[in-house]
């Protein structure tokens, strides 16, 4: 496995950290949980990605240990309920139940939803190959919470979907 580090560009960046968190705290105590900010999330990921590829023959989610994590389970029920084959990868995600968060995980396992956990993947290679098929990505791996270069098993990961980007035909 290659490790590499890169950092995301700021004019590819909507908002920045602190911005989003007060965005975040403010609807809060609007009244909007973060169970509830996660549901409207993942629901409208999910419609942006069904009207982006409605005949997608593979949607992949990547999901990683925070709350955008968490809007990417979401995302991927609600792709899956909408008709959309999709799988989810897990990097980082703790999926126990005391650790599943609004039981998000629990859900799609119940749908049979296929996924895998990069702790049983240390080469890649199911990552790698479902990047090759997967029509689109979604990237819920981080969120507000990152905050230092991206190394180790997470640039690897993201280094294969740069890869299987560059290698897809068309």
């Amino acid at each position: 496995m290659t490790s590499s580090t890169f950092s995301i560009p700021n004019e590819l960046k909507l908002v920045s950290v602190a911005e989003m968190q007060r965005i975040e705290q403010r609807a809060d105590a609007a009244g909007h949980s973060y169970a509830t900010m996660m549901e409207l999330a993942g629901a409208a990921t999910a419609r942006t990605v069904s009207d982006y590829a409605p005949h997608a023959a593979c949607v992949l989610v990547l999901v990683g240990p925070g709350n955008n994590g968490g809007d990417g389970l979401v995302c991927a029920r609600y792709l899956h309920q909408a008709g959309l084959p999709v799988r989810v990868y897990l990097w980082k995600r703790r999926t126990d139940p005391d650790h599943d968060y609004e039981q998000h995980f629990a859900k799609l396992v119940a749908l049979g939803v296929p996924a895998a956990h990069a702790d049983d993947d240390p080469d890649l290679q199911q990552a790698r190959a479902w990047l090759t098929e997967a029509d689109v990505v979604v990237d819920a791996l981080l969120g507000t919470g990152s905050n230092r270069p991206i190394s180790g098993q997470l640039a690897a990961l993201l280094a294969q979907m740069r890869t299987a980007k560059t290698d897809r035909p068309g």
